[in-house]
């Protein structure tokens, strides 16, 4: 369908990605709507690396950073991670581990400008999955078992 629209000339604003999350498609929306130049906006780059969201801002303005994060069972988490007035410059702003845990994603906002991350999670020996084993029994038959598990189904966690 790009190609159509490439052959026949016409500018069309598109979203990559799905967005499982309502606000999240909402920024995205925004953004690819924008037609302000690079040159012109407020928020010139997001990213998140080493647990940090790194911002970078062309003029001071106010800015709000909002996390958003899915579940095991797919429940939208929101969580502010800053608001405040930002001076021109770059910007790092350590994130918090449950922030990060997950599926996530950062929309940074301020007047007339929206960027969006999406946080790479970390492998960390929870949440590598274990390579399926095989628990051999009395019998023929073999049973996978999980490793991350461990205690009683009346234990707490």
């Amino acid at each position: 369908m790009r190609e159509a629209f490439g052959r026949a000339g016409a500018e069309v604003a598109y979203v990559d990605g799905t967005a499982p999350v309502i606000p999240l498609l909402v920024a995205r929306i925004e953004n690819a709507l924008d037609r302000t130049p690079p040159s012109g906006r407020r928020l010139l780059g997001l990213t998140v690396t080493d647990g940090a969201a790194c911002l970078e801002v062309s003029s001071t303005c106010r800015v709000r950073l909002v996390a958003y994060r899915l579940d095991l069972l797919y429940r939208t988490w929101t969580d502010e991670v800053f608001e405040g007035v930002l001076a021109a410059g770059e910007h790092r702003n350590p994130l918090e581990a449950r922030v990060v845990k997950g599926q996530s994603f950062l929309v940074a906002r301020s007047t007339g400008s929206v960027l969006i991350a999406t946080v790479a999670r970390r492998e960390t020996a929870r949440t590598r999955r274990p390579r399926d084993r095989v628990r051999r029994t009395g019998t023929a038959s073999a049973v996978p078992w999980d490793r991350t598990r461990s205690g009683s189904l009346g234990s707490a966690p």
